[in-house]
This record gives structure tokens, C-alpha cells and sequence, in this order.
């Protein structure tokens, strides 16, 4: 069995990112307070997510600290402590030392996790973390402004449309997503109707030494023939009432999706606009939705939609 711990922040979304890049069904996962447990092959997951801080394979859950020193006793570990829920924490650290009675504590030996999760104690031997390096530089791009999605927030939308080998980004401007694409490992390809917006995103993964297919073009018209996943960050004039030529390019928008696509759509849009209605017309099937709070004044809500 294999566990991977969630950010706690945004515990759903979390879990959307997971079973996305493990391809299990959310039946096939068990979830805890921040940690998910199932089976699934690959170890690799937490540097190539957004939200899931570190994953490994699990040696043993129990409620007893004696049981959990009958794993370590006599052995050398680094062991990092994680206690997710706050009134656990004065009755973990004594069921901590217990469970490291006998047990040489160094760094320079292997890397466990002891998380104390709904009463429980989940040993597990750690295999990936989530990387926050990389993160933080794609953020320094040469070229933003304001209201631009950040890393994380691409990644996670990129990870969510579980490309089948190649990945649009139909509304690219900076290239912020673009850019996760690329270094994920995607064919890339971005669309954008402002010329010098293109240029930015070209520029933008160069800084990164990464390349995506950048054209200008219409969202509505897409000039690819088939594409394996996209995501996007679309215009939605939250400012404005959502109605006529920003509405029709939504419309025109999912009907150029529909005929293209071979995995899913995922897109953030404001939470107060709903499409569900629009998909359906397209040709497309809302898998689920998930809320994310930006600031006080926005809080994004991201679709994600397959071929009906």
C-alpha cells in the first residue's frame, strides 16, 4: 500500500491532483485527514504535482506506538514528524517517543514519515516530495502582470487534464501554463489572439530553457486536429456582467474543444459563472468542479470536462 499526504489547505483538489496522476477512480482511494492510502505503481508523484507535499509506500498503520517500535527497533532512520490534526499533538509526541524507543536517529539514514492522522500512527518509507524549487523560480518570469496564474495553480490545472501525450492551452497569454507543460514533459502548444502576448510566452519558457508550438489565433478556431489534454485560464470579466460577446466566445470556445480533444478540458473561471448548460450544448461532460480562494475578492472555480 502507498500513502501520499495532501495539502491540507485544499484537501478535495488535493485528492483530484492524485487520482489524475495515478489514474485510480476516487472509489480506489481511502482518505484520511490529510493523507490518501491506496495502491497505484508509480513513485514519482510528488515532484511532478502541486498540492501533494510527499508520497511513499506504507510499512505500517496502527493505533499503538509498541506496534509501530516493532518496525523500527534496533534500526537507523531519519524519521520527520507530521501531525495533521491540531488536538493530536501533545498525545503524539508521547506516542512518538515510544515509538523510537531503541531506534538511532540520523539523517544520513533512510528517510521515513510518521504521521499521526484520526488517531492513527502511519509509518511509511518515503519515496518523492513535492517540488517547491522549481516552483518558486517558474513564478520569476521575465514577463507578468497582474492576475497571472501562478506555477502551482498551472501545474495543478495541467495535472488535472491528464494529457495523453500533447497539451493546448487555447487562452495562453504569459505561458504561465505553458511552461508547467513543458517541463511535465508535453508536446506543448499555446494559442493566443495577441500577437505580442505570444511573444511574451515565447520568451517566458526560454528564460526556462523549455519550448512550446506558439501561434496566434482564435480560441474558437482552433488549428490543431487532435490534442491529448488542455487547460487554460480564459477571459471572465469578473468586473462585467457575463453576457454577449464574452458569453459567445465560451459557446464558440467549447464547440472548437469538442472536436479536438481526446482526454479533458479543465479550466478556472469566477466562481459565480456556471457553464454546465454551455458544455452539454457542446458536446461535453462536466467530470466535476472544484473551488479554489484567490483573495476576498475572487474565488476561481476549475472544471474539469471530458468528451461526452
Amino acid at each position: 500500500m502507498k500513502y501520499a499526504v495532501l495539502n491540507w489547505r485544499d484537501p478535495f483538489i488535493s485528492l483530484a491532483e492524485l487520482k489524475a496522476l495515478t489514474g485510480l477512480s476516487y472509489n480506489d482511494i481511502h482518505l484520511m485527514s490529510g493523507v490518501a492510502l491506496g495502491y497505484w505503481n508509480s513513485d514519482r508523484l510528488s515532484s511532478r504535482s502541486a498540492l501533494i507535499k510527499r508520497n511513499g509506500d506504507v510499512i505500517a498503520i496502527s493505533n499503538d506506538a509498541v506496534e509501530i517500535n516493532r518496525e523500527l527497533k534496533d534500526g537507523c532512520f531519519s524519521i520527520d514528524l507530521d501531525v495533521i490534526l491540531g488536538e493530536m499533538r501533545r498525545e503524539s509526541i508521547s506516542m512518538y517517543n515510544q515509538a523510537i524507543k531503541n531506534v538511532k536517529l540520523s539523517r544520513s539514514c533512510e528517510k521515513l514519515d510518521m504521521i499521526f492522522t484520526d488517531g492513527n500512527i502511519i509509518l511509511g518509507r518515503r519515496k518523492d516530495v513535492i517540488d517547491n524549487v522549481t516552483l518558486e523560480k517558474h513564478n520569476k518570469k521575465p514577463y507578468t502582470q497582474s492576475g497571472t496564474m501562478t506555477a502551482r495553480t498551472s501545474r495543478l490545472l495541467v495535472n488535472l487534464a491528464t494529457p495523453q501525450g500533447s497539451f493546448l492551452d487555447p487562452f495562453c497569454g504569459l505561458g504561465s501554463l505553458l511552461i508547467e507543460a513543458s517541463w511535465l514533459g508535453y508536446k506543448c502548444y499555446g494559442v493566443d489572439f495577441d500577437l505580442y502576448m505570444t511573444w511574451k510566452s515565447r520568451e517566458n519558457l526560454r528564460s526556462f530553457l523549455l519550448e512550446c508550438g506558439i501561434i496566434q489565433g482564435s480560441a474558437e478556431s482552433i488549428p490543431l486536429t487532435k490534442v491529448g489534454g488542455i487547460a487554460t485560464d480564459p477571459p471572465y470579466g469578473r468586473s462585467t456582467k457575463f453576457t454577449g460577446q464574452l458569453r459567445k466566445l465560451y459557446q464558440d470556445f467549447f464547440y472548437s474543444v469538442s472536436d479536438i480533444l481526446k482526454g479533458k478540458l479543465v479550466f478556472a473561471t469566477d466562481s459565480k459563472l456556471d457553464f454546465e448548460d454551455d458544455l452539454k450544448e457542446a458536446g461535453l461532460t462536466l467530470e466535476e468542479t472544484h473551488f479554489m480562494y484567490m483573495h476576498k475578492s475572487l474565488s476561481r472555480k476549475i472544471y474539469v470536462v471530458r468528451k461526452t
